[in-house]
């Protein structure tokens, strides 16, 4: 016999994957209808053997129907700590397909389910194909799908999942936690792994929890959990378990460290990690070094790494490194004003383009191309471009980028004289003073932009002051801009 709320959430999660009302279950099971809602409503008992109609009439084995029990499963599912959290939101879940459930992508779950389950259990379908069709299912579904199909247990998936949310942190840092943790989960229900050999799964998956904590901004928990994931790779390390290369795990700590300010710590760590780093590891490294000299404010040093690193690219099997590399070798040399060296590199910029193409990609290298164009002085070209990135980045509440493109297009009014169309941006930029993304010493000059603006004092060197302040803010939170 099954609990009574286990019955209402059962009953209702057919009806969603099925698509079909409790009446409709019902002549598809061949019940009576009362019967149905009673066992929807907890009145009655469900027994296995009922269960399992319901089970072969959506073809789904009891070994599935059985995982969506799962306590596991509704925790993490749902994302909730407290057991009285998770027991409200499943009973809310359970209520009807078209209300609770409809969020999990009904079709994406029932296209992978029913792929998965029609195999016979002793063909496993490559860890590639079975990502091929998890990275298109919404966040929800994901987590569900890593807890509820035993088919996915596997080291190679892991691993795969957990290296992938390096590469969607690029475009989505949610999207990248999301990946990174279902991974991290499932590490720990494959089954087949003890001692050394788990702890080192764990250290890979969890190093990759950290990696998308630190983008999701979440300094102080990534910490911890990089804490965690040193200590698994250390014990695996001992007997000769390693999954994640040392160059790679200290590349890793090296970028949190770079976010919590702490430069010599990073620097020391990437040091070591060109060392232990392969030929094809290189350029990797050094463009995580080149990241930190821009954060601690050597631009000019940082181009020289980038260009250090720029023969080694070619060795890398990461597909988005040669255009972290190229557009990042740009962007320093837009920073340091050499702007007819930008133009000639620019080729390589495009050139390095991943396809299929993200559309953030996209935004920057417009917004590239304006600055460029804005340091040769095309400014109708580089008007047109900044605009672009800007109606993208409000699209998207984007609130930093923005700001610092819209103060890039207000230097441009100013040198040309418009100040009415710089006191019409400062109306624009209304909006982010109640978004996210901007810290409170950015805050307060844009603020004093907005006012200088409003009453037509603002001038030419501050708001290109305002600019290098807001590029450099991004690394630094306290620091203040010098009005």
């Amino acid at each position: 016999m099954l609990r009574p709320e286990l019955m209402k959430r059962l009953v209702g999660w057919f009806a969603w994957f099925l698509e079909c009302s409790l009446e409709a279950l019902a002549k598809r099971a061949g019940f009576n209808e009362k019967t149905l809602r009673l066992w929807a409503k907890g009145k009655i008992p469900l027994t296995r053997d009922h269960l399992g109609i319901l089970g072969t009439v959506a073809r789904l084995p009891m070994e599935l129907i059985d995982a969506v029990l799962l306590p596991s499963l509704a925790t993490l599912w749902l994302g909730k700590e407290q057991q009285g959290e998770v027991a409200t939101d499943l009973a809310e879940l359970a209520q009807g397909a078209e209300t609770g459930l409809a969020g999990l992508g009904r079709a994406a779950v029932v296209e992978l389910v029913g792929a998965l389950v029609a195999q016979p259990t002793e063909v496993r379908e490559p860890a590639t194909a079975q990502w091929e069709r998890l990275r298109l299912c919404t966040d929800a579904a994901l987590a569900y799908l890593v807890e509820a199909l035993p088919e996915l247990r596997s080291l190679e998936l892991a691993v795969l999942m957990a290296d992938a949310s390096e590469a969607v942190a690029a475009d989505d840092a949610g999207r990248a936690l999301v990946v990174a943790r279902a991974a991290h989960r499932l590490g720990e229900l494959t089954p087949g792994l003890a001692g050394p050999s788990r702890a080192a799964l764990e250290a890979h998956t969890l190093t990759l929890v950290t990696n998308a904590l630190r983008v999701a901004n979440e300094p102080q928990e990534a910490d911890v959990v990089l804490g965690r994931a040193i200590s698994r790779w250390e014990e695996a390390a001992a007997q000769g378990q390693i999954l994640l290369p040392l160059w790679r795990r200290l590349g890793f700590e090296a970028s949190l460290r770079r976010c919590q300010r702490r430069f010599p710590d990073a620097l020391a760590r990437l040091t070591e990690a060109q060392a232990a780093a392969p030929p094809e590891g290189i350029a990797w490294v050094l463009a995580k070094r080149a990241a930190t000299l821009v954060a601690q404010g050597d631009e000019a040093t940082a181009l020289a790494v980038l260009r250090e690193a720029a023969p080694h690219v070619a060795l890398s099997a990461d597909r988005r490194l040669p255009l972290t590399v190229a557009f990042n070798t740009g962007s320093l040399l837009v920073d340091l004003g050499q702007f007819e060296e930008a133009e000639r590199h620019w080729p390589a910029v495009e050139a390095a383009l991943v396809e299929p193409r993200k559309a953030l990609d996209e935004i920057l290298m417009v917004w590239l191309r304006a600055r460029i164009d804005a340091g040769l002085e095309k400014r109708a070209e580089a008007r047109e471009g900044f605009n672009h990135a800007r109606r993208e980045y409000a699209t998207r509440k984007m609130a930093a980028n923005y700001a610092v493109v819209s103060l890039e297009r207000a230097v441009l009014d100013l040198k040309e004289g418009r100040y009415a169309e710089v006191k019409e941006l400062a109306v624009e930029m209304e909006w982010i003073f109640n978004a996210k993304g901007l810290h409170t010493q950015a805050l307060a000059a844009l603020s004093l932009f907005r006012t200088a603006a409003e009453r037509e004092a603002l001038t030419l060197d501050v708001a290109e002051r305002m600019v290098r302040y807001l590029y450099r803010a991004q690394y630094d939170p306290e620091v203040k801009f010098a009005g």
